[in-house]
């Protein structure tokens, strides 16, 4: 009988486990999606719209405050040099 305490036995053991959820998990995620392709995709368009809510919300508070300082920023050194 093979021991766990065995540094080369354990990463055997590890590189089999992996190689055994890789493959259950290739087989079953293609399945799984084909099943609930319809509630996945609805998610899917869900987060988007979400995320697109944050996306813009960040632009606004952040983003165009930025440009704004950078805009005023360049019109007083334009008026320094003039």
């Amino acid at each position: 009988m093979r021991k766990f305490d065995d540094p080369s036995n354990t990463s055997l053991y590890i590189i089999w486990v992996v190689l055994h959820v890789g493959i259950v998990t290739g087989m079953t995620v293609p399945a799984m999606y084909v099943k609930y392709q319809d509630k996945i995709e609805w998610g899917e368009e869900k987060l988007k719209a979400q995320l697109k809510r944050y996306y813009d919300m960040v632009d606004e508070k952040v983003v165009k405050k930025i440009q704004n300082k950078l805009v005023t920023v360049r019109e007083e050194k334009e008026k320094k040099v003039e």
